[in-house]
């Protein structure tokens, strides 16, 4: 593989681990409970409330009381958020007791040690960051950062790295997607091959954190159709595929490396789906090429050969996954919520 190496974590793989065989489907699910001071012991009025990588959310009343209906169990944490607090995250929310969840107060943060002396401005800094953070796609042009005030920015010379921090979640405006964003950045690193802020001179970045979407669309048809083509190709199409099996009518591509050649796939051949406590549990034979219609081309690697797709569409453990190419270049302004399509009209293929 040559050119830049990507690689992308929309979530803490640590939480993942924990969800695997805790999944049970069912047609319907209702998750509530009451968020408190840890402190003071009173509730937290205007508390945010979602499930990670999700527009499903909920925020808390003037008694600490939030409630959400889902269509179905979800893979992945629910975040419970509140400004001046730190975050909490719940591994499996469907069998935790969400009676009474305390949140502790944040403490004042200190400066990052910086090694050596930090070369490039703040703007510079920032403007690399709304690249690498955002992309450099239709939809990451239309993105708008509301408050890059609280996003902190060190630059290492001694490894060429760019790192950002945020104490409070990072807003963001998709107009091209219709999505408001709220971003709770846990890791961001860019890793450059000298000295350098520019695009040609990155090795490798790694974001990760978690994400609540907020619909803004007002044309909906308009907008499905721009969602629609973004989601054409993604991670998040790939994955329902696998799950699904409906390779016939996916416009999927499949290529392997035999030798020196690149040779066309069956991709029934390479992955092998099994159920598995209302899982897909996935196993992937050797890394593949692929392609979807007029995409450029991506590379699914596998690092254990297995990992596991929620009836949403969303896998884990995210770190036994990994995408070069084109899915590997996404980034924050043209991910999906991964209950895109399943409760207003399902997303062709």
């Amino acid at each position: 593989m040559t050119g830049t190496d990507l690689f992308i974590a929309m979530k803490k793989p640590l939480f993942f681990l924990i969800l695997l065989f805790s999944f049970i489907t069912y047609a319907q699910e209702i998750v509530s409970g009451y968020v408190y001071d840890k402190i003071s012991q009173q509730p937290l009025m205007g508390a945010t409330v979602y499930f990670d990588g999700s527009t499903i959310g909920s925020t808390t009343n003037e008694e600490g009381f939030f409630t959400m209906r889902l269509r179905d169990r979800i893979m992945s944490p629910l975040v419970v958020s509140y400004i001046g607090y730190e975050t909490y995250l719940i591994p499996n929310a469907f069998d935790t007791d969400l009676s009474a969840i305390y949140l502790t107060p944040k403490a004042v943060p200190l400066d990052e040690v910086v090694v050596g002396a930090d070369p490039f401005s703040r703007r510079q800094k920032l403007e690399a960051f709304r690249r690498e953070f955002l992309g450099e796609t239709r939809a990451a042009r239309s993105c708008r950062i509301l408050n890059e005030e609280v996003i902190r920015l060190r630059y290492d010379t001694s490894s060429n790295t760019l790192r950002a921090f945020a104490d409070e979640p990072i807003v963001i405006v998709n107009r091209y997607l219709g999505y408001k964003l709220t971003f709770s950045l846990y890791d961001f690193e860019v890793n450059f091959r000298l000295v350098s802020l520019a695009p040609f001179d990155v090795r490798n970045m790694f974001f990760s954190g978690t994400t609540f979407y907020q619909d803004l669309a007002k044309n909906k048809d308009k907008i499905f159709k721009k969602r629609r083509e973004v989601y054409l190709g993604s991670a998040l199409h790939l994955m329902r595929t696998i799950a699904s099996g409906d390779w016939a009518n996916s416009d999927f591509r499949f290529f392997w490396q035999r030798g020196t050649r690149q040779v066309s796939a069956n991709p029934e051949e390479f992955f092998v789906v099994e159920e598995e406590q209302g899982l897909k549990k996935v196993t992937l034979s050797e890394n593949l090429t692929f392609v979807h219609k007029g995409k450029k081309q991506s590379t699914l690697m596998s690092k254990n050969r297995t990992w596991y797709i929620g009836s949403y569409g969303n896998h884990a453990p995210i770190e036994n996954v990994r995408f070069n190419g084109w899915v590997g270049r996404q980034r924050a302004a043209d991910l999906l919520p991964f209950d895109f399509g399943l409760e207003d009209k399902k997303p062709e293929n």
